[in-house]
């Protein structure tokens, strides 16, 4: 029976807040876009005017009897829940195969509003371990792990007491990030850890914004600049709060014996892929649940696929004598493998996509630029911002060259060509 326009009117509200819930959890705009119009194409709209940025969506739906209808979402900001934005996207699937009655739309959207988070000591586990593994994999040793595991417990915490509060973002990780440089040269100091710059940058990892710099790489090359822009000075605004912060601390010691940046021991190449092995598998997992990620499967083809990556990153800057072409390398098997991995378990690209790159995003050069720049070795900090650059680069290159190729390949797929 078809509906009344009350009742397309009521649908239409709940795919709006269906929308609304993807953005907050960390989806891209055009995934978000993408779902209301497929939903509302099932609702009966011929025509569909979706806008959407990270803080707005603005939909104008028409049908051919008439009917139409505008509205709008305000949304306060991803927060980074993976696993609201896997239900609301197998939500979409359903919804667009079998059009559900508004009331039970409501409670479906009501239901994932309200999917609860992981328990906080499960959190606080996998934030320990994620900055722990971290400084493992930027060549720390076992203490220094333990160091970065310590003062990650206390980032941890202090985040958590300063969000309770209502500090702001910026604010919450400017002051995370001088607690963290205070704590690991402490920790050098009491003996715990025994290099201070690999404490901190697994320590910093917990706050370097991977989430929102792939999601605006992403939208920027569906094409979306308006967000992707913002999206990416919003994440770039907030690294710099990171190494103004570690900055800060850095500057306050400097020349008091208490810090001493020592470089990673450059191993032969075979014992540095099984030395980090272990690293990049936990830093990836964890890193996936403490964004929300759900499923055994799920982890078992994050683990496979960031391990790889990361090796074959390693590999490729070994043979070539460029670390840049080795993220260009490791990025895009890791793109290529999270789209097919995506379509094999029914889950957004992105999901899978996000932790598995997060090993290779260049906060380690991050921090040594800013190292860098407080000693006053400014052609050495020029070296590693370069780095950072040719990092960040290469990961935004090998998202555009994976989604293009997967763009022309899923299109000739279901054109039967």
């Amino acid at each position: 029976m078809k509906p009344t326009d009350a009742e397309r009117e009521a649908l239409l509200n709940e795919i709006l807040n269906l929308g609304a819930v993807m953005l907050t959890g960390g989806a891209e705009v055009a995934r978000a876009e993408d779902t209301v119009s497929r939903m509302a194409a099932a609702c009966g709209c011929a025509r569909r005017d979706v806008y959407v940025t990270p803080t707005l969506i603005v939909g104008t739906f028409s049908a051919d009897d008439g009917f139409s209808f505008t509205a709008s979402r305000r949304v306060d900001g991803a927060k980074g829940n993976m696993n609201q934005v896997e239900q609301a996207n197998a939500l979409s699937r359903r919804f667009c195969a079998a059009p559900m009655p508004a009331a039970a739309l409501h409670e479906e959207v009501e239901r994932i509003t309200a999917l609860p988070l992981y328990p906080a000591w499960v959190n606080l586990l996998a934030s320990l371990l994620m900055a722990g593994a971290f400084a493992g994999v930027f060549g720390g040793s076992l203490s220094d792990s333990l160091g970065a595991a310590l003062c990650g417990l206390a980032v941890w915490l202090a985040e958590r007491v300063l969000r309770r509060i209502g500090m702001k973002d910026m604010i919450r990780t400017l002051l995370c990030s001088v607690m963290t440089g205070i704590l690991a040269v402490l920790m050098v100091k009491a003996g715990i850890a025994r290099s201070a710059d690999k404490t901190i940058i697994g320590t910093i990892m917990l706050m370097i914004p991977g989430l929102a710099l792939v999601t605006a790489l992403r939208d920027m090359i569906n094409g979306d600049l308006t967000s992707g822009v913002t999206e990416l000075l919003a994440a770039l605004v907030r690294a710099m709060m990171i190494a103004v912060g570690t900055g800060l601390v850095l500057l306050w010691w400097k020349g008091r014996g208490f810090y001493d940046a020592t470089p990673a021991a450059v191993l032969p190449l075979v014992s540095r892929c099984l030395q980090l092995a272990i690293p990049c598998i936990l830093s990836t997992v964890s890193w996936a649940i403490v964004n929300e990620v759900r499923g055994p499967s799920k982890y078992a083809a994050m683990a496979a696929g960031s391990l790889a990556g990361f090796e074959l990153y390693l590999l490729v800057s070994s043979w070539t004598g460029s670390i840049s072409a080795g993220v260009i390398a490791g990025a895009f098997f890791i793109m290529a493998f999270a789209e097919g991995a995506a379509r094999i378990l029914k889950t957004p690209v992105i999901v899978l996509a996000v932790p598995m790159l997060i090993p290779l995003i260049p906060g380690g050069d991050l921090f040594y630029t800013t190292v860098n720049w407080v000693q006053e070795n400014t052609a050495e900090a020029y070296i590693h911002l370069r780095l950072v650059g040719g990092e960040a680069g290469g990961i935004a290159l090998a998202i555009l060259m994976e989604a293009s190729l997967a763009a022309v390949v899923f299109r000739h797929r279901h054109s039967g060509t």
